[in-house]
């Protein structure tokens, strides 16, 4: 009998709760002391064993051979893990480089294979949309062209996916609206939303301005272009958008 081997059994026997501590020890103890579930390894292993994914009981020989295995093959899997960062570090340190010296088609290749092991990164989704973007303009044929820009699309979608917050994927997902897909309208929210977080951002303005001009909202235009003439630090872009703001004034008349 299980109460033999404890302490003060004899008193056990006098009460309720003494009777329910026994009973929890010896669940405890007849419990396989093999399935340790606080290995996270170990769980999922043991999660993926059924086809429901842990809804029915893996056996007790099963979870010690899992233990083996896990033991027998984490430094292996560490290596292989590193491996496979180092290969991302790879594409990336590629990608970079050839951005920078507007080689956008082997860029856009690497920054592929980099997204294929980091898909949640969205730096990674950002730069392929440039990349894409940039080639799309050398493209001759219409079917290409429009290939890449989907491309380039998509990419600054999932960019902001990944972060709602990225002012530049906002920025260069309305470039593209505005100056490739002539779609001005669709990108107005956009760079709404980067004047909100950045009230004095001038490329952006120059963007909006554009961009209502385009849709024919010729009086958001006309004033901001005044905006940016009263924001700009730069003489040259200051003189441009007043001559901008004064043409636009002119259509309105």
């Amino acid at each position: 009998m299980l109460m033999g081997f404890l302490p003060g059994a004899a008193a056990v026997r006098c009460g309720p709760l003494a009777r329910l501590a026994v009973l929890l020890m010896a669940v405890a103890v007849v419990l396989p002391a093999c399935r340790r579930e606080d290995e996270p390894m170990l769980r999922e292993l043991v999660a993926l064993e059924s086809p429901e994914y842990g809804a029915e009981e893996v056996s007790d020989q099963r979870i010690r051979e899992l233990r083996q295995a896990i033991s027998e093959l984490e430094e292996t899997v560490a290596r292989k893990v590193e491996a496979t960062e180092k290969i991302g570090e790879y594409h990336r340190i590629l990608a970079v480089e050839y951005i920078g010296r507007s080689m956008y088609g082997p860029a856009l290749d690497h920054l592929r294979e980099a997204i294929r092991l980091e898909p949640e990164n969205p730096v990674l989704a950002y730069w392929a949309a440039v990349a894409a973007g940039r080639l799309a303009k050398a493209m001759m044929e219409p079917p290409e062209r429009e290939r890449y820009f989907e491309y380039a699309e998509r990419s600054y979608l999932r960019a902001l996916e990944l972060n709602p917050r990225y002012i530049s994927a906002m920025y260069g997902l309305a470039v593209l609206y505005v100056f490739e897909l002539e779609r001005p309208q669709e990108a107005e929210p956009l760079l709404h939303e980067v004047l909100r977080r950045q009230s004095r951002n001038v490329q952006a303005m120059a963007v909006l301005a554009h961009a209502y001009a385009a849709s024919g909202k010729l009086e958001e235009a006309a004033e901001m272009y005044g905006r940016i003439a009263e924001t700009t630090s730069d003489e040259n872009l200051r003189r441009e958008a007043i001559r901008n703001r004064d043409e636009v004034r002119e259509a309105l008349r």
